[in-house]
């Protein structure tokens, strides 16, 4: 949030690799009821502040591919993540999606079709 914030008052360009979407879909998540009117309200001022994006980006892949790369990556913290808890954040992301930024051009791109050596700067200025 500061990091932007601090990017589009200097009237800068601020390209993320996370969006506030991923905040409020892993809240959705894992919050309770009433952990989640308190989190909304946070929410709520922070796009307030910061505004929506100009695009998002989804970046995906099948749930296999993406346990085996959490597996072979072999961070402790992600080691417990399985089908079911990727199922529950993708709803949430989607949820969160259709809140918030439904009316934001989204660009989906499934990992498995393209290497890191494809996204040279003609790529991903096509995106």
């Amino acid at each position: 949030y500061y990091q932007i914030k601090k990017a589009l008052q200097a009237g800068k360009l601020a390209v993320c690799d996370f969006s506030s979407v991923d905040d409020y879909a892993f809240a959705l998540a894992i919050l309770n009821e009433k952990e989640m009117k308190i989190y909304d309200q946070v929410f709520d001022y922070v796009l307030e502040q910061i505004g929506k994006p100009q695009k998002l980006i989804r970046l995906y892949t099948s749930r296999d591919e993406l346990i085996s790369r959490i597996r072979n990556r072999g961070r402790q913290n992600e080691q417990g993540i399985d089908q079911y808890s990727l199922l529950k954040f993708e709803k949430s992301l989607s949820i969160a999606i259709e809140r918030f930024y439904h009316d934001v051009p989204l660009v989906k791109l499934n990992t498995e079709q393209y290497l890191p050596s494809d996204y040279d700067k003609e790529f991903l200025e096509s995106l």
